[in-house]
């Protein structure tokens, strides 16, 4: 079964809940009531992130794209547990995200995509999946959906809420 991620637009006010609620339970009320998640990345989401940040651990990389997958706002989820799938952007970082992906290094996506494709460069999960005719077609798909996905959270001044799991 494959491991899927997957972004949720949020207001302003229930991302301070999310983020203030150190026993979980607001996490767990939003979780469960969330809905469609207005996007879902497959087995894609990994490369993704080492194609943004150049980091394979799941922790948050450097600049804003290093934080389109993994933040540096990890969510309380079940008190006790240290491994939350839930993890907080708030409303500026949205827009620091957004205007990142403006900016996009092409030639850095270019390398680091090589390096997926090149087991002995990088190894991140589901590295497979990198391989192949479609492979590219389907990271440059994913990237357009991401930056459209931060431009309408950050036109709207939401936080986002991403779920690995």
């Amino acid at each position: 079964m494959a491991v899927v991620f997957s972004a949720s637009g949020v207001s302003r006010d229930l991302a301070e809940s999310l983020q203030g609620d150190e026993a979980g339970a607001a996490v767990e009320d939003w979780a469960r009531g969330r809905g469609q998640d207005p996007l879902r990345l497959n087995t894609l989401w990994h490369g993704l992130h080492y194609i943004l940040s150049g980091v394979t651990d799941e922790r948050p990389g450097p600049g804003p794209l290093g934080q389109v997958i993994f933040t540096h706002h990890r969510l309380a989820f079940t008190a006790g547990r240290s491994d939350s799938p839930f993890w907080l952007l708030l409303p500026g970082e949205v827009g620091e995200v957004e205007r990142a992906f403006a900016e996009l290094d092409e030639a850095a996506v270019e390398r680091r995509y090589a390096d997926i494709t090149n087991d002995r460069v990088v190894g991140i999960y589901w590295q497979d999946s990198f391989r192949g005719p479609s492979a590219r077609q389907e990271i440059e798909s994913a990237l357009q959906s991401l930056k459209a996905f931060y431009q309408d959270r950050a036109r709207g001044g939401e936080a986002v809420v991403n779920v690995i799991g």
